[in-house]
């Protein structure tokens, strides 16, 4: 194959990934009427089309699936050793534009991270990072109670003198409830009906299950279809419960599971602001983390010759420890502590 064919055919490569990451993204918030036309007019003009797709969608299911540190790791790190074997001359070509595509199904929910190839220094894009506000609106109930609403979902509270009940019609919502023993606090989704005196825990409602996730004293978590259960089971902080939006038929027993702590905070993400870099340099994320992480843990470069290292990934902005994690993984970078810093240094 010429030169000249090889490039074209990197530049059509190239160019299928980003479309594909496009309608990956519009496919997960809702594709209206017309852009369901469009797509499926985009998968069947080319059978690459279709295939890149379901390419980057699986990908991205299964970090949706895993939410836990060390499936988001490997995939980061396949990625990674994956894009490490092509030529040089190959790396310069595609440069950030391409593995930012490919890496677009991964970054739901966490960051990813990936260092400048060092045949990227033909790209003349000015580097950028952008702070991207919470989507979350806040609910302040008669009684104090609080929630906070994923964008798109919709509350309905209905009080009453002996009972303090919110539905959540859609979407996804957590709750800080404030304790009145003389009206318990219920929250119905769907075929679950969660009971609270005075706690903390998130709702997320899909067509398929009702998750719910204590984050903070005690619950008790019913199917509102089984009868004959006397009493509920309690899921209490660290736990969680998944309610299938199933039939009666199949419906499997409610189970109480425990939950790590990076499940807790991959699950709570959504109401924090978010820090999205692109061919940042180091210096800049680091400042950026510093001046938005203001109760976290200080970030240290101690080798200068890191501090032009670009790299581009969405993150929480309170989740440094995270950001430091992905940097171990995929930037070849060690860490040491020093009381409230974490200094950065390169692996070699």
């Amino acid at each position: 194959m010429s030169a000249t064919r090889e490039q074209a055919d990197d530049t059509g490569a190239s160019a299928i990934a980003e479309a594909a990451a496009g309608w990956l993204a519009r496919c997960d918030r809702g594709l209206t009427a017309a852009e369901e036309e469009a797509f499926l007019r985009w998968q069947g003009a080319d059978p690459r089309h279709a295939a890149e797709f379901a390419r980057i969608e699986g990908a991205w299911r299964a970090c949706d699936q895993a939410r836990g540190d060390p499936e988001l790791l490997a995939m980061v790190a396949e990625l990674d050793r994956t894009s490490r074997t092509l030529s040089q001359r190959s790396r310069a070509r595609l440069g950030w534009r391409t593995l930012w595509a490919a890496a677009a199904a991964l970054t739901i929910g966490a960051g990813v991270v990936w260092t400048r190839w060092p045949g990227d220094a033909a790209v003349d894009e000015a580097p950028t990072y952008e702070l991207v506000a919470s989507a979350a609106s806040r609910h302040v109930f008669d009684d104090g109670s609080v929630a906070m609403a994923r964008e798109d979902s919709e509350l309905r509270a209905e009080f009453t003198a002996t009972e303090r009940r919110v539905v959540l019609v859609r979407g996804e919502a957590h709750f800080t409830v404030v304790k009145d023993s003389a009206r318990p606090f219920v929250v119905s989704a769907g075929n679950a009906s969660v009971r609270a005196v005075g706690t903390a825990f998130n709702v997320r409602f899909d067509p398929k299950r009702v998750e719910v996730l204590v984050t903070a004293g005690t619950v008790q978590v019913a199917d509102i279809r089984e009868k004959a259960v006397a009493r509920p089971p309690l899921v209490t902080a660290g736990q969680r419960v998944v309610i299938e939006q199933v039939s009666a038929a199949v419906r499997a027993p409610v189970a109480v599971s425990a939950a790590a702590s990076t499940e807790i905070e991959e699950t709570l993400g959504w109401q924090s602001a978010r820090l999205v870099f692109s061919r940042t340099p180091l210096s800049e994320a680091v400042a950026a983390f510093n001046r938005h992480s203001p109760s976290g843990p200080r970030l240290v470069i101690g080798d200068r010759s890191l501090r032009a290292r670009r790299l581009g990934g969405s993150f929480r902005a309170s989740n440094i420890e995270g950001f430091v994690r992905l940097l171990e993984q995929s930037a070849d970078v060690r860490v040491e502590r020093r009381g409230n810093q974490i200094v950065l240094w390169p692996a070699r």
